[in-house]
């Protein structure tokens, strides 16, 4: 099975094309990806939009010769949250109980202190990093180990890295050093898409991960068991006690 959990919800077409490309490349489940950030005033909850397994779609969709134009079916589709955090004052409403009807819960933190703290005691299940963009945290080995040792995973995109060169570069530089500091583990690889032409093929992302020198058994867990493993992490994080965490073998 593989997966894709961040893809950007956009315009409804856009995100109609996205799940239409994810099906044909054999993504089997996709996280539609909300976001938001803690402001002055607390945290804003997005409602989640609704896609249907099965649904009629705009004409002007592009369709190759393999898919119905009237009735398409979607890859299993789950939710995302992934909330922006800045700040250590705000950062405790993560715990908000509204937040248990998204599957998945990321947290994208801009200073070393946010950091710190969604690696140590943060009841998330992502941490995502822009790898695109020179990166506001510092990555250290402690922290990123006490993070794997709590079944938190690490939530790369791809997808801004396919628009230019220099971004590209950047992306590959940084997921280097992040591959360094996790020595291949709990690494999730996103499409972060919000255009179909942004999705990439299983194979194209082993070569991707290959260039960086991710062994080939490592780079197919970013897209296949870690994935499974971080959805039934974000389950025992939402049931009572949220004691429970499964961390991938070395």
């Amino acid at each position: 099975m593989f997966f894709d959990l961040g893809i950007n919800v956009s315009s409804a077409s856009n995100m109609h094309g996205c799940l239409l490309m994810a099906k044909k490349l054999g993504y089997s489940t996709i996280a539609v990806n909300h976001h938001t950030s803690i402001t002055e005033r607390g945290l804003e909850v997005p409602e989640i939009r609704e896609f249907a397994a099965q649904n009629h779609v705009d004409p002007c969709i592009y369709f190759t010769e393999s898919v119905n134009p009237k009735i398409v079916e979607y890859p299993n589709i789950i939710n995302r949250l992934t909330v922006t955090v800045n700040s250590l004052t705000k950062i405790t409403t993560l715990k908000n109980d509204s937040l248990d009807k998204f599957d998945l819960l990321a947290a994208r933190p801009m200073n070393n202190k946010c950091f710190e703290y969604c690696c140590r005691d943060a009841a998330i299940d992502m941490i995502d990093l822009d790898l695109t963009q020179k990166l506001p945290v510092r990555l250290g080995f402690h922290d990123i180990n006490v993070a794997i040792s709590r079944g938190v995973s690490f939530s790369v995109s791809y997808g801004d890295a396919m628009i230019s060169m220099d971004e590209k570069m950047m992306f590959l530089s940084q997921l280097s050093s992040l591959i360094t500091f996790t020595r291949g583990r709990n690494i999730i690889f996103c499409s972060g898409a919000d255009a179909p032409r942004l999705i990439r093929d299983h194979t194209s992302l082993r070569n991707l991960l290959d260039v960086v020198g991710l062994p080939f058994t490592k780079a197919r867990r970013c897209f296949t068991s870690n994935c499974l493993i971080a959805l039934e992490n974000a389950v025992n994080r939402r049931s009572v006690g949220g004691a429970v965490s499964i961390t991938q073998a070395k």
